[in-house]
C-alpha cells in the first residue's frame, strides 16, 4: 500500500452471500460495486486513508445500499 500513490479503484462483483441458488447459477444477481479511494491523510507522520465503499441494492426492495470502511495506515504496519 505504501507504494500505490493516492488513486481511485472502481470493481465490479458479485456479493458472496447467496440469497437463492449460488453465485455461479444464472438466477443469482447480487451485483456489487467497491468503490476504493486512496488518500493522503497526513504527511507528519505520514499516515494514508484507506476508504472503501460497497454499494449494492437489497433484492427485494430495490432499496440501493452503501456499506462503508475507512482505514488509516502508517507505513510501518
Amino acid at each position: 500500500m505504501d507504494e500505490l500513490p493516492p488513486t481511485n479503484y472502481v470493481q465490479v462483483d458479485i456479493m458472496d452471500i447467496p440469497c437463492k441458488g449460488t453465485p455461479d447459477s444464472k438466477n443469482f444477481a447480487f451485483w456489487v460495486t467497491n468503490y476504493i479511494a486512496i488518500t493522503t491523510f497526513s504527511t507528519n507522520p505520514s499516515v494514508r486513508q484507506i476508504r472503501s465503499d460497497c454499494v449494492w441494492t437489497f433484492p427485494r426492495t430495490g432499496t440501493v445500499m452503501t456499506n462503508t470502511i475507512v482505514l488509516l495506515r502508517a507505513p510501518d504496519q
